[in-house]
């Protein structure tokens, strides 16, 4: 399994005492499929050991590969 995780930060001083924090995540940033395991059906010669799905690393759980946040902090 293959999972390339990129996150970039950057403070911001508006006054001596506020600071904006702007962070983007991205994880799987090259959306790089992974498929899951073969079939484990040897019987049937048109189907035998056949990937019919891909894993998943998904920290919402909701399937999808590729998920980029962006977030905005003010620290005082």
């Amino acid at each position: 399994m293959r999972n390339v995780d990129f996150a970039l930060m950057k403070n911001f001083h508006t006054t001596e005492r506020f600071v904006w924090q702007i962070e983007v995540q991205a994880q799987d940033a090259l959306n790089h499929p992974n498929f899951g395991n073969p079939s484990a059906n040897i019987s049937a010669p048109a189907t035998g050991a056949a990937i019919t799905s891909t894993l998943t690393n998904d920290l919402q759980g909701s399937g999808a590969s590729r998920s980029i946040y962006v977030m905005v902090k003010v620290n005082f």
